[in-house]
């Protein structure tokens, strides 16, 4: 038994924490229609419970020593990747499956979800509608809805009896050159609202996560493995997720990522015709990033992508020839011609939204969160569980962040340049001191408007801060040498050499140790922050310097 434990350690730890997660998961499900805390979350233990927490962890450790031992399917997953990413979405939106919380109707009209089997007659195929998700379900997905029956005009007398501009703040599918840059709305002009809601929930989900693996191998120096894990890191966050379907944030991922992943193409193909359709990608991206129209959030992203552009134009500028520039050129031109017939059509509504008092003229000079909101992320895997107890801000959607580790974000890329006495730009591009001091202490009036911050609330700052610390992880682990025995593409997490098994080549992992630990620590720092210890900063430094002083061991 030790020895299959041994052997197999990640497996057993993986399914382990995914049969807890799960049990809360469906106990999250059950409070919301009965409002009674049970089992793992009232703390109340059974043999019942413990029992089922055993079988499901036992059937997820089958599954996954499974795919272990047909690992080379992954390959073939990989390579039609786009095929199945197709596949996905053409069923999940036949099938009419979305995120919606539009459930939650049902108890607006004095109605009570009795039991699990009345939230499955409502559409609440898994987990429960959120409440909180106001934006999405009583004001975004309706407003959708209600194009159909507007024959998508570019203006609406459906939403408040008086005409309304429907193309530019509002983002609804309407005939209107804004919406060349909204392909996820597309859906809606050919399907019916329920399977075009879904076509729009799936397809932006689909799209993050290949966009985002595609990135990553960038990001990592095209390691497969950790690519795949950072799609899955910022496709599944919390701020991805909380923040769906309202203020543009994915198609902020989606196109700020792409735009970066088509100029390294751009700089690399031969082919005329494949530089002309990538100058028109990098068209719809500029376009799709900019009219989600949330300053808030655009700032902030565009620092980090704009700083990965310089980086990548400095670390090719070898590869800059006369043909990059003029498609490049190109594509700012028709990009300005089709952003000026945008604004033509919508000049009032713009006006309008420009002199609100947000997200238009009110100015932010930082310094609103404490520091401690920089890591919410340590218990923030729970908050979808048990939201009404896990929030420290005054709602979860606010509080939303990355996984991010922080701030071994800022720590390991320093090492690593102190430990190979060189500088290096990608990280001293991306190192976000300036967001932190902007959020946690403030700035001054004139580098606020000089640096835009002063359009951008603190508390999405440190949102923004997890992202960069993600990045920097990720870059550093595609670095490091030991990331050869256990993050590369040809090796899976046993050290097997896949790409040569008929040669029966088995690279054991190097300082097993060192990982097991590092998957201890930062659940036990969960559970300390979670049982009241949420002040404790010198606990959660301390956990953090062990973490790294274990890391370079």
């Amino acid at each position: 038994m030790l020895k299959f434990i041994k052997k197999y350690d990640v497996y057993v730890i993986l399914s382990l924490f995914l049969s807890i997660y799960a049990t809360f998961f469906v106990e999250m499900r059950r409070f919301y229609v009965t409002k009674q805390y049970t089992g793992l979350l009232s703390d109340t233990f059974s043999v019942g419970l413990v029992l089922n927490i055993l079988l499901l962890f036992l059937v997820i450790l089958i599954v996954l020593l499974l795919l272990n031992r047909f690992r080379f399917i992954f390959q073939y997953i990989d390579k039609y990747r786009y095929i199945i990413g197709l596949l996905i979405i053409i069923i999940v939106t036949l099938l009419e499956i979305s995120g919606s919380s539009l459930s939650v109707f049902y108890t607006f009209l004095n109605h009570d979800f009795a039991d699990d089997s009345e939230l499955m007659a409502q559409g609440v195929l898994l987990g429960a509608p959120r409440n909180i998700r106001t934006d999405e379900y009583a004001i975004f997905t309706a407003m959708n809805f209600a194009q159909g029956y507007n024959d998508f005009g570019a203006t609406s007398e459906i939403l408040r009896g008086v005409t309304t501009d429907v193309t530019t703040v509002y983002a609804n599918p309407a005939f209107a050159v804004a919406t060349i840059f909204r392909p996820f709305l597309w859906g809606y002009f050919f399907l019916e609202n329920a399977k075009g809601l879904a076509f729009y929930w799936i397809s932006r989900l689909v799209v993050l996560f290949l966009v985002s693996y595609e990135f990553g191998k960038l990001l990592t120096k095209r390691n497969k493995l950790l690519a795949v894990s950072y799609a899955g890191l910022i496709t599944f966050s919390q701020t991805i997720q909380w923040w769906y379907s309202i203020n543009g944030l994915v198609e902020m991922f989606i196109f700020g990522q792409l735009a970066l992943v088509l100029i390294y193409e751009l700089l690399r193909v031969k082919k005329l015709w494949i530089k002309i359709v990538i100058g028109l990608g990098l068209v719809m991206c500029a376009g799709g990033f900019l009219l989600t129209l949330y300053p808030a959030q655009q700032i902030l992203l565009a620092y980090i992508f704009g700083a990965f552009l310089i980086y990548m134009l400095i670390k090719d500028r070898k590869l800059i020839d006369k043909t990059f520039i003029i498609i490049v050129v190109g594509s700012v031109v028709l990009f300005a011609l089709l952003i000026f017939l945008v604004i033509s059509q919508s000049m009032d509504t713009i006006k309008i939204f420009m002199n609100t008092a947000y997200p238009g003229r009110k100015a932010q000079s930082g310094g609103d969160i404490d520091i401690e909101a920089l890591i919410y992320w340590v218990f923030s895997i729970f908050v979808p569980v048990d939201e009404y107890r896990m929030i420290v801000s005054h709602n979860v959607v606010e509080q939303a962040c990355f996984y991010s580790l922080f701030p071994l974000g800022i720590i390991l890329p320093i090492c690593s340049m102190i430990k190979k006495r060189k500088g290096d730009l990608l990280y001293i591009l991306l190192i976000e001191l300036l967001f932190i001091v902007f959020a946690v202490v403030g700035l001054p009036d004139i580098l606020t408007t000089i640096t835009l911050l002063g359009n951008c609330q603190a508390h999405r700052v440190y949102q923004t801060v997890g992202f960069i610390d993600i990045l920097l992880l990720f870059r550093v682990l595609s670095e490091k040498k030991l990331s050869a025995d256990v993050s590369s593409s040809s090796y899976d997490v046993t050290g097997q050499d896949v790409t040569n098994r008929d040669m029966g080549n088995v690279q054991p992992i190097r300082h097993r140790l060192k990982y097991l630990l590092l998957l201890i620590i930062f659940p036990i720092m969960q559970i300390l922050y979670i049982c009241g210890l949420r002040t404790s900063i010198t606990l959660w430094i301390t956990m953090t310097v062990i973490t790294l002083w274990i890391a370079y061991l």
